[in-house]
């Protein structure tokens, strides 16, 4: 009948809005990524040693570049919300803490860092038994 006809038509063009949400949603997380690691690229480049052996004025100059690029990348703000119950905000922040802290293991202790990679992955069932880089 017509009626559904329309309403197969309505779900066919709700389906493809939802497409279009998922794809946007994607692409939005994709570019918070990339933000990501802009940001941590420009904490790495005055956060260690990388100044040291620069003379003051050249120094200053990269601090500020580095505080410009900051204050640009900070005024881009992408929001994309998920919907997460207590617990799993809760094991969520729990998994971004242990990359966190496994991303400074890789910058100041590579040895370490592969042992806890390992575990990692000992832990979900995926044994390693060659060495990896």
């Amino acid at each position: 009948t017509e009626k559904e006809t329309v309403a197969d038509g309505l779900r066919e063009l709700l389906d493809d809005v939802e497409d279009q949400i998922e794809k946007v949603r994607s692409e939005a997380l994709q570019l918070l990524e990339e933000k990501e690691d802009i940001q941590t690229t420009l904490e790495m480049l005055v956060g260690q040693n990388q100044l040291a052996s620069l003379n003051d004025i050249e120094r200053e100059e990269v601090e500020a570049t580095v505080e410009r690029l900051s204050s640009r990348l900070n005024a881009v703000n992408i929001n994309v919300a998920t919907s997460r119950s207590t617990s799993q905000q809760e094991c969520l922040h729990s998994v971004n803490k242990a990359i966190d802290s496994l991303i400074i293991e890789i910058q100041t202790d590579t040895m370490k860092a592969g042992l806890i990679c390992r575990q990692y992955l000992s832990a979900t069932g995926t044994e390693t038994t060659s060495v990896t880089d």
